[in-house]
């Protein structure tokens, strides 16, 4: 077709992207990450974190992108697959994390461990909102979300968005700082005061015990005590680590509770605090920073702690080598090494510190004039010198001797942040570089291999993280919010109406695709045909501009409703957990689709066609007597129910109880369709041959086989496919329990299933296959596998014309081989079959 309408049409056929964004612009004011700033810090620079083998930062539309380790799902993607760690898994392929309509204003990463104890731990990852709200993913085995559960939250698909709860931090209190440790965490409150939650195991919450906090219900909210600081004393930052918290006050002096095993509190022995009665409070002494000293920020590491001071000095303590004062001896363990004892960190001359970040064993600190020098333990390169050696272990290794790390030619920093075994800077022109260890793709380099730990890897050499690109990106999804998996997005040329790109929207909605600057249209279909395919607008036009993301935020329409109700007994209201609805179409009589209820009785009928319905539902367990929708006892006296597409309708129900249906033999058999395979999830309904009251029903297995405990007697059956998928068979010849009866179920729908290849033969995996029914609405699609072979099920009985596609080269074919929809071959599908439609595409 060669009319703008009919390559509307062609754009019906067309499939789905990737998503990106582009970083914030660099904030004016140097300052640290990883929420250990200075109060009042630029909300941009709390955007950048890095943890336990992986790393987030704060991108432009109020985005946020991780990339690394997700073993628990702490880059909140819906899985559990690694990013960064190999070619083509950043830029405009690396998703947002799905954190619905909130805007971030910090993130904070877990980890800063320490080798000495034990395994890596800290895998989760916290967002602070504009609205002082808190939201955490990942692992979650201590209770770190702050949920009351154990449950892990972005390792899966549909848990986080509008389905990922903030963490209850009492009534009315909003958060104004955040910090991550590794299996716990801490937030600044509105009120200036501190709550805890999660491992609790050296008293790192605070609370006078070692019991965590945030793993059952009840704990969190206004059950959750703030930390006592002491008389009157309010807090202004927070800052954690694996065993110990600190907390900046008010007045500039630090406070810190927990794990003490190197002295990490700063309070000259090696005792834990936090963990015991009368511990805390006004018992809790504060760091002896020196005479007339204050901290203006503080950060912890592994095993150590550190202060930036009024003025730009920095002071650190507790375990040695990363404290930068020439040797490996703890400080703060023992008498009379804190306070005036305690010398500052030797910078350089004329050198002083504008933020500061405290890794596993390492420090990194910004400097007055944007550079960045770390210190401690190197043997990754977390340094960024171009070696292995360690620094500030031995004398002269500070200060002028301490080379800063090559950013490259121009670039200064606007923040650091220091994570287990690497670091990231964000640089004056808004791009993140990080080196080190690089596990899992923590560095955002596609690939494994450090940085940092050998010449040539740092300056200019040191790509930075691919976190935008030139594009369109966005999610799709369906008007309740929630996301469409595997949607399929067309870029087209606004002119001409031809394919430019395209890709699949991943787990997350999520979708994005590189294009070059100019004005576009953007198609988007739903592979499974659930809600309505068609333009990004009316269409509207999509502008990418260059070096940026234009945003592509789909919302398509339902093409069916739906109903729900509860289903409860008459007189008790009691809900009935094995109810079942039945919706049956009010014209033909067909089993249009079924759902069974919940523990509270309640189901959800989806995917119902607009039109009118009669509701059959009934108990599963024989228990209580069937009735039609609103309470009739046959059809006759029934109501019809109408759906609207996008719409549910409400139909409860109660069920009057009747005579438990015995025990003790059962009718039994296999469900099939007409090939022999076995049909599993069909409901069979066993009803008195006397009076067709339903007695019990059940569904069937995996193998297709059902067995229906009943007492003796005579038998009716009925066989249905809850999805409509087959006709509903009657088994009519009365059956006495016990007896075998089988079923056949005919199909209602039919598939195309085949191979897309291009000219030479070869398969061509990730083309798109569209099919498009003959009065031009799109049905269905599919996307080619890594072999080429694509399925299309459950389309309905009717001529269709398929269009193959492919987003890598804009080629764009009917079958067969015509180039538009007018002169494409029509397929016929009739109920039951699998109809063969192979594809060859020929040359771009």
């Amino acid at each position: 077709m060669r009319t703008p309408s009919g390559r509307r049409l062609v754009a019906a056929a067309l499939v789905a992207a990737v998503a990106a964004s582009v970083l914030v612009a660099a904030p004016t004011t140097p300052t640290a990450a990883d929420g250990n700033e200075a109060p009042g810090a630029p909300a941009p620079s709390r955007g950048l974190t890095m943890g336990d083998a992986y790393a987030c930062a704060l991108v432009a539309g109020d985005q946020v992108k991780c990339w690394g380790r997700n073993r628990d799902g702490e880059l909140g993607l819906g899985d559990t697959a690694d990013r960064g760690d190999g070619p083509g898994e950043l830029g405009l392929a690396l998703a947002t994390v799905d954190l619905g309509d909130r805007v971030p204003v910090e993130l904070t990463a877990s980890g800063r461990f320490h080798f000495f104890f034990g395994g890596r731990e800290g895998s989760h990852t916290c967002a602070r909102f504009d609205d002082g709200q808190v939201a955490c993913w990942g692992r979650n085995a201590q209770g770190e979300l702050g949920l009351g559960h154990e449950e892990k939250r972005g390792d899966g698909p549909g848990e986080l968005g509008t389905h990922l709860a903030t963490v209850d931090l009492g009534t009315g209190r909003t958060a104004t700082a955040l910090t991550s440790a590794d299996r716990a965490n801490c937030a600044v409150l509105d009120d200036g005061t501190v709550k805890c939650w999660g491992l609790n195991g050296t008293g790192q919450l605070g609370q006078g015990d070692t019991r965590g906090r945030g793993d059952e219900p009840g704990e969190m909210g206004d059950a959750l005590a703030p930390v006592d600081l002491g008389t009157g004393r309010t807090a202004t930052a927070v800052t954690g680590a694996s065993w110990h918290f600190c907390a900046l006050l008010d007045g500039g002096q630090v406070k810190c509770w927990g794990g003490n095993f190197f002295g990490q509190l700063g309070l000259g022995d090696s005792q834990n605090r936090g963990g015991g009665a009368g511990q805390m409070g006004d018992a809790l002494p504060a760091v002896d920073l020196g005479t007339g000293r204050t901290a203006t920020a503080v950060s912890t590491g592994g095993g150590h702690t550190c202060a930036l001071l009024a003025g730009g000095d920095v002071k650190c303590w507790g375990a040695g080598g990363a404290l930068g004062l020439g040797d490996t001896l703890p400080r703060g363990s023992g008498p009379g090494e804190m306070g005036d004892a305690l010398p500052t960190v030797d910078l350089g001359t004329g050198r002083s510190a504008t933020a500061i970040s405290a890794g596993a064993d390492f420090t990194c600190a910004l400097l007055d004039d944007g550079s960045v020098k770390c210190w401690g333990e190197n043997r990754f390169g977390q340094l960024g010198l171009g070696d292995t050696d360690d620094r500030g272990v031995g004398p002269g290794e500070m200060g002028d001797a301490l080379p800063a790390v090559d950013l490259g030619a121009g670039r200064t920093a606007t923040a650091v942040t220091a994570g287990d075994l690497g670091a990231c800077a964000r640089l004056d022109d808004g791009s993140v570089k990080c080196w080190g260890d690089n596990e899992a793709g923590a560095l955002g380099q596609g690939d494994t291999a450090a940085r940092g730990d050998g010449p040539g890897e740092m300056g200019d050499a040191l790509a930075p993280v691919a976190l935008g690109g030139t594009g369109v990106a966005g999610r799709v999804r369906a008007p309740s919010g929630d996301e469409i998996r595997g949607a399929l997005v067309a870029v087209l040329d606004r002119d001409d109406f031809g394919l430019v790109t395209g890709a699949v929207a991943d787990l997350s909605g999520y979708h994005g695709a590189v294009t070059p600057p100019g004005d576009y249209f953007a198609y988007v279909i739903d592979p499974a045909g659930v809600h309505e395919p068609g333009f990004f607008g009316p269409p509207t036009t999509v502008t990418v501009a260059p070096e940026a993301v234009a945003p592509v935020d789909p919302v398509l329409p339902a093409r069916g409703g739906a109903v729900a109700g509860t289903i409860t007994e008459a007189g008790t209201g009691a809900p009935i957990p094995t109810g079942e609805a039945i919706a049956l179409d009010a014209t033909t009589g067909e089993v249009a689709g079924a759902a069974a209820s919940d523990p509270s009785g309640h189901y959800t009928l989806t995917g119902l066609p607009p039109g009118a319905y009669r509701l059959v539902l009934l108990d599963r367990s024989g228990g209580h007597a069937a009735r039609f929708f609103p309470d009739a006892p046959d059809l006759a006296t029934s109501a019809p129910v109408t759906v609207t597409a996008g719409a549910t309708t409400d139909a409860d129900a109660t069920l009057p109880t009747q005579a438990p249906p015995g025990s003790g033999t059962a009718l039994s058999g296999r469900v099939r369709d007409p090939v022999g395979t076995a049909l599993p999830g069909m409901l069979v309904v066993a009803l008195r041959a006397d009076d067709l009251a339903v007695a019990r029903a059940g569904l069937t297995g995996t193998t297709g086989g059902y067995a229906l405990s009943l007492a003796p007697g005579d038998y009716v059956l009925v066989f249905l496919d809850p999805t409509g998928d087959h006709r509903v068979a009657w088994h009519l010849d009365p059956a006495t329990s016990p007896a075998l009866v089988h079923a056949v179920l005919e199909p209602t729908v039919g598939s195309m299933s085949g191979t897309v290849t291009g000219s030479g033969g070869a398969p061509i995996p990730g083309t798109w296959v569209v099919a498009i029914r003959a009065n031009g609405a799109v049905a269905a699609a599919a996307v080619a596998g890594p072999d080429g072979t694509y399925r299309i099920d459950r389309l309905p009985p009717d001529t269709y014309r398929a269009a193959i596609l492919d987003p890598a080269t804009g080629r764009l074919e009917y079958w067969l081989g015509a180039a538009d929809y007018a002169t494409g071959d029509v397929i016929d599908v009739p109920a039951g079959a699998d109809v063969p439609v192979d594809a060859t595409l020929g040359a771009p």
